[in-house]
């Protein structure tokens, strides 16, 4: 009897409610800043917008502040959020709240924290770098960092969230880095939403990446992979006996040569033909 489809689905893994103290710490922490910002512009003089340009010339990121000295904007200016309505910090809490205690428990709270502030100072820097004439306000890069890390501990996880009008939504976890970089390459190379800070969100995502990957977790990358098999066909090439070697390696291009010519050999091959060359005058003077 055939299962049903529902039957064939891969388990899905729930978010539950409860964040781990690093996580809760972090979306504490930037709660509390923006109500105090908020409360700095409301409280302020006359106009409120005094205050609004007080705040972000001492706290947001700048070219300007940058070549004033104030080294501090790089980092700062992650903890403060355009106003007056939450809309940017909340959508940074939503992405640190989901990632943040799914990461955590698998890192350790040094490391969440470690991700996060760091992804922030990567980001502000490139984002300095690249687009200096831009304002930046916002925890994007470190809210990316996060969800890069969790992509890419986790990255064939299967999250599913009921919260939403049209129902149940399931995914894979890496899915969910790759649209968050494509939608930040867009941005950037479009020229749109440059408030948003897509260069600092790609600096988040690839610190995220590199930090976890130096942890041991993730797929390492390919150019990794080629030298790893390299070095492991050359020590298993090294290992064969002559006769073996001959049998595997030299006779299929030596048909190759019959059939189509020396010419069609490849490098590797050439090399292999060496190879097999040195192995043979190496086993005539051990025989001496």
């Amino acid at each position: 009897m055939r299962p049903f489809r529902q039957q064939m689905r891969p388990p899905a893994r729930r978010w539950h409610a409860e964040a781990p103290p690093a996580t809760a710490a972090l979306i504490a922490a930037q709660a509390a800043v923006f109500a105090l910002q908020t409360l700095c512009e409301l409280l302020g003089p006359e106009p409120a917008s005094q205050t609004t340009a007080w705040v972000s010339q001492w706290l947001a990121l700048s070219g300007m502040g940058i070549d004033a000295g104030r080294y501090w904007e790089l980092l700062s200016y992650s903890w403060i959020h355009p106003g007056p309505l939450p809309i940017h910090m909340f959508a940074n809490v939503i992405v640190l709240f989901y990632a943040g205690r799914e990461v955590e428990p698998i890192l350790g709270s040094r490391h969440l924290f470690g991700i996060y502030v760091l992804g922030n100072l990567m980001g502000g820097i490139l984002q300095w770098l690249t687009m200096p004439d831009v304002v930046l306000m916002g925890a994007s890069a470190g809210s990316a960092a996060v969800l890069t890390a969790f992509s890419t501990i986790l990255p064939e996880l299967e999250v599913t969230s009921d919260r939403f009008a049209f129902g149940d939504v399931r995914l894979k976890s890496k899915h969910l880095a790759l649209a968050l970089v494509l939608a930040a390459g867009l941005l950037w190379f479009f020229a749109v939403g440059s408030s948003i800070g897509p260069a600092a969100i790609i600096a988040g995502v690839l610190l995220g990446w590199v930090y976890v990957e130096l942890l041991g977790f993730g797929a390492p990358p390919a150019i990794q992979r080629y030298f790893f098999e390299k070095r492991r066909r050359e020590t298993r090439l090294k290992q064969m006996s002559t006769d073996e070697f001959i049998h595997v390696e030299i006779d299929p291009i030596l048909e190759k040569i019959s059939r189509k010519g020396l010419r069609s050999l490849t490098r590797t091959e050439r090399k292999i033909l060496e190879s097999g060359r040195e192995k043979l005058g190496q086993d005539e003077a051990t025989e001496r």
